[in-house]
């Protein structure tokens, strides 16, 4: 049992960030993660923008 509910935590804090992102949050945080060599956070980011901008060209 998650006594300290993590899990809806997680999603809690998934949907505040997924609101807030645009362009400037999305360089503002690949400068960051370059920065403190967080190379899995920044590969992440450009797969997600990626995958965007396919799904908005099928539409």
């Amino acid at each position: 049992m998650d006594s300290y509910a993590m899990d809806r935590l997680k999603l809690m804090c998934a949907q505040k960030l997924w609101e807030s992102v645009s362009v400037e949050t999305i360089t503002n945080t690949l400068v960051v993660t370059k920065g403190y060599s967080c190379l899995m956070l920044s590969f992440l980011i450009v797969i997600d923008e990626i995958i965007v901008r396919i799904e908005n060209r099928s539409t």
